[in-house]
């Protein structure tokens, strides 16, 4: 460089996101606790920094002129309200009993073969429980053989409290799987009748499946589009509609294409991270092994938009995403044979029940074993 050439001192820092002053973007500004004016739609909240860069001339002792900058850090739009560990799962979820309310995944024609117990007794049989590590424990009986109208005991929990939009995570050390099962982590509306206020099944699949599967369903009118941005595969057997009053309640399933997203492959390797994203525009879903999980949910700031392609995504282009999800309970539950097992049970529903009552040996991985679940807004 020459004398009298002009150069920049320190220009240090200085961002894709830094602008002069007099030129600053036009973004909306708002508390990242506090959601927009629908109350639905959350927002990033930029946070301003000043910098200064000094033009000086060499050989000067003073600079010319002093620029000031702002650079916009945008920090991420959710905080976390609750977390769920060990005991939570116990003294702020209510236990769902068969003695005194029909199962409601059985019928007729594909019965379930589970007994879901009262809190009490599934604490006297060890159906729940928290280990050494705080860990959350909910199974099915593998010790006992059963016969006639005694069903193998299970466990169905749903939560005291609804969360509607937001950031929900399940941290799963071991997912449930095994013949004879039909597991399920997720959401059903609490404010009116199936399915008026929706149902969005996050962890759901039969037997030794390795694929997990992903499903909304409504009342009539909301649609999922046909070419969806996620990886993974709509269902379009019944074509998009997901109107369960209909189509013997396929609604809109779609398969995780990965074959470590449920039971055996979902377990193996420390467990899996299960995530669902709640907008007004939009319902999204991830499934992460331990190995593959973002650094931004380990350290507690989770940010969906650096995850990539989502499993599943609902949008508000075919459904008014506002209209048919309400308020939701959080369940977990190993349903055993039912309209769904049952009816793809080798021998048909009538041996599913058999086969759970003769073979307890069958259920030692019919668990779940959960570390957490985060909940942001």
């Amino acid at each position: 460089m020459t004398n009298g050439s002009i150069f920049i001192l320190p220009a240090n820092h200085v961002s894709k996101r830094t602008q002069t002053q007099g030129s600053l973007p036009q973004v909306p500004y708002h508390n990242s606790s506090i959601r927009h004016s629908n109350a639905k739609t959350f927002f990033p909240e930029p946070e301003l920094v000043d910098e200064t860069i000094q033009i000086q001339k060499k050989g000067h002792a003073f600079p010319l002129v002093t620029i000031s900058l702002i650079k916009y850090r945008f920090v991420n739009a959710y905080t976390l309200s609750w977390t769920y560990t060990g005991s939570d799962f116990i003294n702020l979820f209510d236990f769902y009993n068969d003695a005194s309310e029909a199962d409601p995944t059985g019928s007729s024609s594909d019965p379930s073969a589970a007994f879901y117990t009262p809190q009490s007794a599934a604490e006297d049989q060890g159906l729940v429980w928290v280990n050494s590590e705080g860990h959350f424990g909910l199974s099915v009986d593998s010790t006992n053989v059963y016969s006639g109208s005694n069903l193998r005991p299970s466990v169905r929990i749903s939560s005291q409290t609804t969360i509607q939009y937001g950031l929900l995570i399940l941290d799963a050390v071991h997912l449930p799987y095994g013949n004879g099962t039909w597991p399920a982590f997720w959401l059903l509306g609490a404010e009116t009748a199936w399915p008026y206020s929706g149902e969005i099944d996050i962890y759901e699949g039969v037997g030794n499946s390795v694929q997990n599967t992903v499903s909304y369903h409504t009342s009539d009118g909301c649609s999922y589009e046909s070419n969806p941005d996620q990886t993974g595969i709509l269902n379009t057997a019944v074509g998009t509609d997901c109107n369960a009053l209909e189509n013997n309640d396929e609604a809109c399933g779609n398969t995780d294409p990965s074959t470590t997203s449920f039971g055996s492959g979902a377990s193996n390797g420390g467990g899996s991270i299960y995530a669902i994203e709640w907008t007004s525009t939009f319902i999204k879903t991830w499934h992460f092994n331990r190995n593959k999980v973002p650094s931004d949910i380990t350290l507690g700031d989770p940010d969906p938009s650096n995850w990539g392609r989502p499993v599943t995504v609902l949008t508000s282009a075919n459904c008014d995403i506002d209209e048919y999800f309400g308020p939701q309970t959080i369940i977990f539950n190993i349903e055993l044979c039912g309209t769904w097992e049952g009816a793809v049970f080798p021998g048909g529903p009538q041996a599913c029940v058999e086969f759970v009552q003769k073979n307890p040996s069958a259920f030692k991985t019919a668990y779940f074993e959960i570390s957490s679940l985060k909940y942001y807004q």
